[in-house]
């Protein structure tokens, strides 16, 4: 869903229009919190110990992820994204 709002330039790293809509109202990152959800519940799905290191190590890509990308958000969107970032959480 959040790959729909913010579009295909700007999920492809192309400079577009500040999303801060949507769920992006709610979260500075809802397509992570998604695919962290998605991980979890197969991790619940299949009910095995040997898919939990695989969703432990996804989990934890995903959460880092957002720590790569501010910088580049700070640097293209400047103060629009510093206050975004002061109004709405990293996750939740």
């Amino acid at each position: 869903m959040g790959a729909f709002i913010i579009g295909l330039k700007a999920t492809s790293g192309v400079r577009d229009e500040l999303i801060t809509s949507g769920l992006y109202r709610f979260s500075r990152n809802p397509q992570y919190l998604a695919d962290m959800a998605i991980l979890i519940g197969l991790g619940l799905l299949f009910a095995s110990p040997w898919v939990w290191p695989v969703v432990i190590v996804g989990v934890a890509a995903l959460a880092l992820a957002p720590l790569a990308e501010e910088p580049w958000l700070c640097e293209q969107y400047g103060t629009k994204y510093r206050n975004y970032c002061a109004e709405t959480r990293r996750y939740l």
